[in-house]
């Protein structure tokens, strides 16, 4: 197991926009491993059916491992 920083990439739609999310650091196998840990911590349940582990991504965003990459489609 390893620490896997769990990013989301920044986004642009229907008049919103957000940079990049850091949603935080987790001790998992893999990313896909981390982003089950993240779906696992939240309490919200809209945002928790937001989760696609499958695809890694919320509410439609990719997750990455590291803010350089999250940040290359809208910052």
């Amino acid at each position: 197991m390893k620490k896997i920083q769990l990013w989301a990439e920044g986004y642009v739609a229907t008049g919103q926009s957000s940079d990049a999310t850091f949603h935080g650091e987790f001790e998992a196998y893999n990313i896909k491993d981390a982003v089950q840990l993240f779906k696992d911590s939240l309490t919200d349940e809209h945002s928790i059916k937001c989760v696609d582990v499958e695809n890694l991504t919320f509410w439609g965003c990719r997750f990455f491992d590291n803010a350089t990459d999250a940040r290359k489609s809208f910052g």
